[in-house]
């Protein structure tokens, strides 16, 4: 499929406006070839306009709300994502998207520095999405790399370690688990020799 050609096609068509089932249509179909090309630009746009039509449908108003927040992540507008993300939080259904939004906000809270809170954050996404494993073992990693900001390196390497031996699902998300856990063994070592010398 060309999804830069659909893109310019559903962007014009929006644009030109007409009967208002049209316009929806072109709107959905902007966004979602937007998405598929990771255009950033075209989701937020997308999204802005969606969100101006208040006769589109939750389903789409919820997607173009989720990739507006992941895109303005993406182009490092962080504030605007932490919003999106936070009304990502209030207005969808519970699914796998809102136990991403939940982790970008914490994760968002760890790249602040503040550790102890993003920790906190992501013990409520394996409590409140322990059905979407995927984001609870991302959610075990980042409270990993918590640990390792707040120094305790031991708490993290039981942390990754808890990963590395139990989980059996997406590889990438070993392989990241183990890749933290060496960064901890090491900083563990590090501090050990320092506290020797």
């Amino acid at each position: 499929q060309n999804y830069t050609l659909s893109q310019q096609f559903y962007r014009r068509l929006a644009e030109i406006g007409g009967i208002q089932s049209n316009v929806e249509l072109a709107l959905e179909g902007y966004l979602r070839s937007s998405i598929a090309l990771n255009d950033n630009g075209g989701i937020i746009d997308a999204s802005e306009k969606i969100s101006g039509n208040s006769s589109m449908s939750k389903e789409i108003q919820d997607l173009a709300l989720f990739f507006s927040a992941k895109a303005y992540y993406n182009q490092g507008n962080i504030q605007t994502a932490q919003s999106k993300f936070q009304q990502c939080i209030q207005r969808l259904n519970m699914s796998s998207k809102k136990a991403e939004s939940a982790w970008h906000l914490a994760k968002i809270t760890y790249d602040n520095g503040q550790f102890e809170e993003s920790k906190e954050a992501c013990k409520n996404i394996i409590s409140t999405y322990g059905s979407y494993s995927y984001w609870v073992v991302k959610a075990y990693i980042l409270i990993g790399d918590c640990w390792i900001g707040l120094k305790n390196y031991n708490e993290a390497i039981l942390t990754l370690e808890s990963i590395v031996n139990n989980y059996q699902g997406d590889q990438a998300l070993i392989d990241e688990a183990n890749q933290k856990l060496e960064q901890a063994r090491m900083l563990e070592r590090q501090a050990d020799t320092e506290d020797a010398e």
